[in-house]
């Protein structure tokens, strides 16, 4: 009888130990919004493809996203608290393209971490692309 319930212990113990380690982490909002232009004319280009290069993405990924009739694109997305929690603050570039024009990458790293988990960062971008 008491090694079922030095079991039951063990194993609500962990389960506890479980629930609270993973109830610890949190994410954090971003939204990112910009416009894409042609490089040769500063019109803005619709239909260019907006890719994120970001680890730690929580959730389902807006990205790709496709820049509307005005060349403007937004998106929001969240991350986890760990990818702040390094010495370093996190690399992420966006990656933009479409038929006919040059890829461009930019970089779009946070340059602080962000203020809280309850208020969304928000980031903004502008690229250019050469046509080929």
């Amino acid at each position: 009888m008491r090694q079922k319930l030095r079991y039951c212990a063990t194993a609500v113990a962990g389960l506890l130990l479980i629930i609270g380690v993973s109830g610890c982490q949190y994410n954090y909002p971003f939204e990112i919004s910009g416009v894409v232009r042609n490089a040769a004319d500063g019109a803005p280009l619709a239909g260019v493809s907006v890719t994120i290069r970001a680890d730690g993405i929580r959730g389902e990924s807006p990205f790709p996203v496709i820049t509307g009739p005005d060349g403007t694109f937004k998106a929001r997305f969240e991350v986890g608290d760990i990818e702040f929690m390094r010495d370093e603050l996190p690399q992420w570039s966006l990656t933009l393209s479409k038929d006919g024009y040059q890829d461009a990458t930019l970089d779009i790293s946070p340059k602080q971490e962000p203020e809280s988990p309850r208020k969304t960062t928000q980031l903004r971008a502008q690229g250019h692309l050469v046509p080929k």
